[in-house]
């Protein structure tokens, strides 16, 4: 009860911290292992980089089918714990794993098939068509393990337990630092395999990751204890999952289409443009880390607090976390234009593509603090369940305002890639401006939400856990 009583009572701030902190942490690790690879593929030159940078949006595409199923199970059990329910926990949690098993396997064998047609769609150059289609290819036989490791650490973040995460993935980064140069490069017995390499060294970091988990899970303490008797599948349940899940899985899925026709754009520039965009967005990735980890503590900490019953106590861990979230991404988006070209320059020599890349980054900076307030207001909105939200502006922002900019910019008015990086900036900013005027509109409606009580589907759900638990006895 320790842990539950720090979330939901006390300060606010300090409860923020304590789930944003190890989440910051866990995310600039995986951020670590990513730029491991870009630093090592960058070795073997532009367009080596050019072949895992095509990769990026399929990849995203696919992964998001369930990522957005996984975020369903995090927002049941962050309101079952704020409700003291530890049975639903440990139930929901065995489903929601279930579910990811069993996407994975049919997105392995779909990602495979397609992997060939889908590059090349995006470049005719022999090389980055080879390279990335083999990465592509290698990375999904691994997906049972990287969506094994996404849905325990989606669920762990709920209960308001990240630090176990971060330790794995600790571990993860660790392994990566080694296997990456000696897969990449080859070493003694180790033929070099080039990029191709970076995707094996993934899959053997992640599947031990994912192996860790399970051990965790199936331990007989802690805030998530998996019964096998609850791995079998629930329609009812599957159903629930769906419901509150699909609309993050669209709006992900939107947003990897958007990425897809960026990517088919800004090729359109070359492969010098290709490499700085994948760098850039890299480096993006890495440096709104806080907003992400805002998100996921804002998100949680609504969840617990409607959960308990608190519905004021939601609201101001909502106006708190923008707030901090703003201010902590503003001086991060100083500190990036300031040194954009030298952390450029670390991942890559071609000085065309530093100087590239140095524009794009430039103007992201501009966008960060305004960036947390939206990952902080969807996290508010996702909390509560109403997970629609960053659908509908995913969908208005990527096909009404980015990519039609894009277009216009860089081929209408000639202004080649600096007008796709301009989309970005002019994007990010006015969204933040509506996501404010929508969340004073909605915030008494979506905090007044409360999942564990108004699905008709969960008495089912609760038939299913009283049948299985008489079962056990």
């Amino acid at each position: 009860m320790k842990k539950h009583k720090e979330l939901t009572e006390g300060s606010i701030v300090k409860a923020i911290f304590k789930i944003f902190v190890p989440v910051a942490i866990a995310n600039l690790l995986q951020t670590a292992y990513n730029m491991t690879d870009t630093f090592w593929v960058g070795k073997l030159g532009a367009k080596a980089i050019a072949s895992v940078s095509l990769s990026f949006p399929v990849l995203f595409l696919l992964f998001s089918f369930v990522n957005g199923f996984t975020l369903a199970g995090s927002i049941l059990v962050a309101q079952y714990k704020g409700g003291k329910n530890q049975r639903m926990i440990n139930y929901i949690s065995a489903q929601t794993i279930t579910f990811s098993l069993l996407a994975s396997l049919l997105i392995s064998i779909v990602g495979y098939l397609l992997a060939s047609n889908l590059m090349q769609v995006f470049t005719s150059d022999p090389y980055i068509l080879k390279n990335s289609i083999e990465y592509l290819q290698t990375i999904f036989l691994g997906t049972v393990f990287v969506f094994t490791f996404t849905a325990f650490n989606s669920l762990m973040r709920g209960v308001g337990s990240p630090k176990t995460a971060t330790r794995i993935y600790l571990i993860s980064v660790l392994l990566n630092l080694i296997l990456d140069p000696l897969f990449i490069n080859g070493c003694c017995i180790f033929p070099a395999l080039g990029v191709k390499g970076a995707a094996l060294a993934t899959i053997f970091t992640q599947s031990l990751a994912s192996f860790i988990a399970l051990f965790f899970l199936c331990r007989k303490k802690g805030p998530i204890q998996l019964h096998f008797k609850d791995l079998k599948p629930d329609f009812n349940q599957m159903k629930r999952l769906i419901k509150i899940g699909y609309p993050a899985s669209l709006e992900q899925i939107m947003r990897s289409f958007g990425g897809m026709a960026l990517i088919f754009l800004v090729s359109k520039f070359g492969a010098d443009v290709i490499a700085a965009y994948g760098i850039a967005m890299r480096l993006f990735g890495f440096v709104i880390i806080p907003s992400f980890a805002f998100f996921v503590a804002t998100s949680t900490l609504v969840g617990q607090n409607i959960g308990a019953g608190k519905k004021e106590r939601a609201k101001e861990t909502a106006k708190q976390s923008m707030i901090l979230a703003f201010l902590v991404l503003t001086i991060e988006g100083v500190l990036t234009f300031v040194f954009a070209e030298q952390i450029i320059r670390f991942f890559v020599n071609d000085q065309n593509v530093i100087s590239i890349g140095k524009t794009f980054v430039r103007l992201l900076s501009f966008t960060f603090g305004f960036l947390g307030i939206q990952l902080v207001i969807e996290g508010a909105a996702n909390g509560s369940g109403n997970t629609k939200l960053a659908m509908i502006f995913a969908f208005v922002s990527l096909f009404f305002v980015r990519l039609p900019l894009a277009y216009i910019l860089s081929l209408g008015l000639k202004l080649k890639e600096f007008g796709v990086w301009l989309s970005f900036l002019i994007e990010i900013v006015s969204l933040s401006f509506v996501y404010l005027y929508i969340y004073e509109k909605r915030k008494d409606v979506w905090f007044s939400r409360k999942l564990t009580e108004e699905d008709v589907l969960e008495s089912k759900t609760v038939e299913a856990v009283e049948t299985i638990d008489s079962e056990k006895d």
